[in-house]
C-alpha cells in the first residue's frame, strides 16, 4: 500500500483511496 502510494507520488499523480481499491474504476 505504501510503495503504492510513493509510485503514484513519483508518477506525478494523485493519491485517491477509491483508486487502490478500484483500478478499474481509475483507468476510466
Amino acid at each position: 500500500m505504501v510503495i503504492g502510494m510513493m509510485a503514484i507520488e513519483m508518477s506525478g499523480g494523485v493519491y485517491c483511496p477509491l483508486s487502490a481499491h478500484d483500478p478499474e474504476h481509475r483507468l476510466q
